[in-house]
């Protein structure tokens, strides 16, 4: 049993592993005063991103670019009073993190099961068990893989190694090479069978390598559809292999370091369809597995208390909002332009005034996003329809739920995220929703279907 100073420190090292992952100077918390740190000597203050520092702690897709981390005492709240810890620790020179095993509740031992019962809500205990089921009915001799975040601690429901192994193994190889063709990069989470990008690229990908099959299923979705012309996963809005300026992140105002999946908005899925009457298509996806939310700010969520204050300040109806906005300022990583296109984009500010704060530091703000990538693609000379389509799980009812701050737009006592956002939107197609449900009856309602890729889904996802 540890001590109570022990645990402090053992939890602050686990804190500290994490950062470090990320920027190899960034300050240990735990070891920062080489092993002088007592319980309430220093906390985790994040990173130090006063305008003359220009550190940021966020970046597009919720990856933050490396940063250099500080340490605060409790009484010192602003941010002009973080100083850098002058004792730098390098990896090396941390001592080993305890390896440490978690287990599901019914497994046998002694290992930590407070992960699944107190930090898992009632589907993605589910989801867990089915996946970690499916994990060790297919490969019984398979050990638990590493957390991504934390490398020392072992899930059951997370894969040791080989990306290959999240995919179906009929098409896996094939995922493979769009990806690394495609320079996308795959999430760091894939190997955890909770992965929505993987869930995501299991679904849909049958219907990229037959476009005609694809037709016959989302038809049953998409009743004006009569031809399936193009599928691409983490779509940028723009084919960045042919068009080296980027248009549509320079539109957004987004870093041209990043690439499709990694640091720039990037849609899940894009399907390009023609209708009946030949007018082109792109529908977005927005595919979400047993995610919480359909996507925070970062800015926000990892703020220093005066970043968090501008952001809590911020009012929509300001002639220029973004001057609150720590992602619309000034900085490599910064320059966003989203505040300039919303409006254009059907999004009302006014319908927004009666948030408090930014309205788009919660789960508007991946939405803002899609919204403001389908009226860049509306923009282009070809005039496509453009419309965003949440793809979820029916029993996610987290996903639904309206956060506090958006309680102001509840208009029913049923209303959801997707009821409060489309509550703001005029003169554009609102969001729609599509439960993965819904996208497996239509495609059994299909003759001529892959048994063994449909029993993939039944033993995987229990679907």
């Amino acid at each position: 049993m540890l001590s109570s100073q022990e645990a402090v420190e053992h939890r602050l090292r686990r804190v500290c592993v994490g950062l470090l992952s990320a920027s190899p100077a960034a300050c240990a918390l735990a070891l920062c005063c080489r092993g002088r740190l007592q319980p309430s000597a220093a906390l985790c203050r994040g990173p130090r991103n006063t305008p003359a520092q220009g550190h940021r702690p966020a970046s597009l897709s919720g990856t933050r670019p490396p940063t250099r981390y500080s340490c605060r005492r409790p009484s010192l709240d602003t941010p002009d009073s973080l100083s850098y810890c002058h004792h730098m620790n390098t990896p090396e020179e941390l001592p080993a993190e305890p390896h440490i095993h978690h287990r599901l509740p019914d497994d046998p031992g002694t290992d930590d099961i407070l992960w699944f019962t107190k930090r898992q809500n009632t589907f993605e205990q589910k989801v867990i068990k089915k996946q970690v089921a499916y994990k060790r009915s297919r490969w019984p001799k398979l050990p638990d893989g590493q957390s991504s975040k934390h490398p020392n601690h072992t899930y059951p429901h997370i894969l040791p190694s080989t990306e290959r192994l999240a995919f179906f193994d009929g098409f896996a190889d094939e995922v493979l090479k769009y990806m690394n063709i495609n320079h996308i990069a795959i999430h760091t989470e894939a190997l955890n069978l909770k992965s929505s990008q993987v869930a995501c690229l299991n679904f849909l990908f049958p219907f990229r390598l037959n476009y005609q099959f694809a037709a016959k299923v989302l038809r049953n979705l998409f009743p004006n559809m009569t031809a399936v012309t193009g599928i691409e996963f983490e779509y940028t809005g723009q084919d960045e292999k042919k068009r080296k300026d980027q248009p549509c992140t320079a539109w957004l105002g987004e870093p041209h370091s990043g690439k499709r999946g990694q640091n720039r908005t990037s849609i899940d899925a894009a399907i390009f369809w023609t209708d009946d009457t030949e007018k082109a298509h792109i529908s977005l996806i927005e595919w979400k597995y047993t995610e919480k939310n359909f996507g925070l700010c970062s800015a926000f969520n990892d703020a220093t208390a005066q970043v968090e204050a501008d952001c809590l300040a911020l009012n929509v109806l300001d002639e220029n909002p973004e001057a609150n906005c720590l992602l619309a300022g000034e900085g490599s990583h910064y320059g966003r332009h989203y505040w300039d296109h919303m409006e254009e984009s059907g999004i009302r500010l006014a319908r927004l005034a009666k948030v408090q704060g930014c309205p788009f530091r919660g789960p508007f703000y991946q939405l803002m996003r899609q919204f403001l990538v389908a009226q860049f693609l509306r923009d282009q000379p070809t005039k496509e329809e453009v419309e965003v389509i949440a793809i979820e799980f029916a029993e996610n009812q987290a996903l639904k739920e309206l956060p506090k701050e958006l309680e102001p737009l509840r208009q029913k006592k049923e209303d959801t995220v997707i009821g409060a956002w489309n509550s703001v939107i005029e003169g554009v197609p609102k969001l729609g929703r599509i439960t993965a449900e819904k996208l497996l009856a239509a495609y059994d309602a299909t003759p001529a279907t892959d048994p063994t890729w449909r029993q993939y889904i039944r033993d995987r996802y229990g679907m």
